[in-house]
């Protein structure tokens, strides 16, 4: 879906700034992802392929990565088109690492299936993905932008639809239940009830996440802690006291930002975001025929 958050949710479960995001539609230009187990891929590398079918190596490392892609979204939006599978990363992820996980593994960030004269990119040469994740962004939900994606994905990914071990459906953003309060499209508690039901997919897996603090609680070491700015504190302790409900003098002790503060409001946070329970799942998609 335009602007669902979906290369947020992949930099999340790398836990690498891999991919841009803006709160703009970002994507425009489809990328193939492929795990590779040799630690020299653990940076990653992006290339493209050529008219040869020969793969040409033009960026490594996350930041140089997400550069570059920056650029080819906008040269795709100002009118140069481009192939879906004609950009690949390789990369070694590490939730994939264990020496026994000897399967290949292929993610692809598409364009928005609703993206206005990008359809037809989103939409090409997935016979080589056995899984769908489909990613939902919780303000989006009971709108109609989202009935219209719904209807695409339905009508598009039909074949996966008929095993619903092969559907995982994220929704993003479930944070802003807290942060909306009564303007919140619905309670995180019904939000698998209502997507199996619109997308008539009973019992298909539904996981509610936050990318956002999945990413930024990705590492809680020391100097990871000492650069977490007193104003990102403050909104981080701001949602912490929302899921928790604590009281007014818990709240005063937490209000200084020491590392010990940081660390346990962050962990709360990190379980929060549900990435880790993300990662297992696609982990165990990875070992499925």
């Amino acid at each position: 879906m335009m602007k669902s958050g979906k290369s947020s949710v992949l930099n999340a479960l790398l836990g690498m700034k891999l991919f841009p995001s803006s709160i703009q539609a970002q994507t425009a230009v489809s990328v193939h992802l492929v795990h590779v187990k040799d630690a020299y891929y653990n940076k990653g590398i992006l290339y493209q392929r050529v008219k040869s079918g020969r793969l040409q190596r033009i960026a490594n490392e996350a930041t140089n990565i997400r550069e570059c892609l920056l650029v080819l979204n906008r040269y795709s939006r100002a009118g140069e088109s481009y192939s879906s599978g004609e950009f690949e990363i390789r990369i070694s992820i590490p939730f994939l690492r264990e020496p026994f996980h000897d399967y290949k593994v292929m993610l692809a960030d598409t364009v928005g299936a609703d993206e206005a004269g990008l359809v037809n990119y989103s939409l090409q040469d997935f016979s080589k993905y056995s899984h769908l994740i489909i990613v939902i962004n919780y303000r989006s939900m009971k709108t109609v932008a989202e009935a219209n994606f719904v209807h695409s994905i339905r009508t598009q990914y039909s074949r996966f639809f008929s095993n619903k071990e092969r559907i995982l459906v994220v929704v993003n953003a479930i944070d802003a239940y807290y942060v909306d309060g009564n303007n919140a499209s619905i309670n995180p508690q019904h939000v698998a009830v209502y997507v199996n039901e619109y997308l008539n997919c009973s019992l298909c897996d539904v996981l509610p996440i936050s990318a956002k603090w999945g990413l930024i609680t990705q590492d809680l070491s020391l100097s990871q802690l000492e650069d977490f700015s007193e104003s990102d504190y403050n909104e981080a302790l701001s949602l912490y006291i929302k899921l928790n409900r604590i009281n007014s003098q818990a709240v005063s002790e937490l209000q200084n930002p020491s590392f010990n503060n940081k660390q346990t409001v962050l962990k709360v946070l990190r379980k929060f975001s549900s990435i880790d329970v993300f990662r297992q799942k696609v982990y165990a998609m990875t070992l499925q025929d």
